[in-house]
């Protein structure tokens, strides 16, 4: 009884990998002459907090774009060949503070029934935006209520006026910067994810159990 319990087989374990939602068998260790030699299963297991913070960064690609091709509107805005001057209607307007004050203003092009107004489509489109101008300039408006402002020929939406008071192409490349480093992270994350797993399926080819920031590996039933 007991040479023949020397020659049972021990509880198998088999060598594995786990991507994800599925396993692969990689490979199965035999000994010669139907003993049978210990077989471990490795999985790959992802590290899903650090995923879930990775995917909520993903709708900021789009943003940048936006946002990038609104900082090339207001450098176009400065290009005498890119642009056209006209004059709008002032609309609306608040209590002036700090030296500026924020109106409102619409205008019409020749031939075009439509109203264009201050507007951004970083989320949606949005038109009859507040825009600020210094007190001095509407002092020289307030009687007429009409305002000189710049449009691109090509996309009227993109408009200022002619004294519009601040530095609206210092803020669009800084609301452009700050995006684009959210999107180079993002592609840093993105290697990450990928070096990862490769640095993990070699452990798991080694019998090795390794933890990296998005995913680990574990011997199969270990927590």
């Amino acid at each position: 009884m007991s040479a023949l319990a020397l020659h049972l087989p021990r509880k198998p374990r088999v060598f594995g990998i786990f991507n994800v939602s599925h396993s692969c068998l990689l490979a199965c260790l035999h000994a010669p002459q139907g003993n049978f030699a210990e077989r471990v299963l490795f999985t790959i297991r992802p590290q899903i907090h650090h995923f879930i913070f990775w995917l909520l960064l993903s709708p900021l690609l789009l943003l940048e774009g936006k946002l990038s091709s609104n900082f090339v509107g207001e450098i176009s805005l400065n290009n005498p060949a890119k642009r056209s001057e006209t004059t709008a209607k002032i609309v609306d307007c608040d209590d002036p503070k700090g030296g500026e004050i924020y109106i409102k203003y619409r205008f019409q092009l020749a031939d075009d029934p439509q109203w264009y107004s201050a507007s951004d489509d970083l989320f949606k489109m949005r038109t009859d935006l507040c825009t600020p101008i210094k007190t001095s300039t509407w002092k020289e408006v307030q009687d007429e209520m009409k305002i000189q402002v710049y449009y691109l020929n090509k996309d009227p939406w993109v408009n200022k006026p002619v004294k519009r008071a601040g530095n609206p192409v210092g803020d669009s490349l800084a609301g452009w910067i700050l995006f684009l480093s959210f999107d180079l992270y993002w592609f840093y994350e993105l290697y990450q994810i990928v070096n990862n797993f490769r640095e993990c399926r070699l452990a798991a080819e080694s019998l090795q159990e390794k933890n990296c920031r998005y995913w680990k590996t574990r011997e199969l039933y270990k927590s």
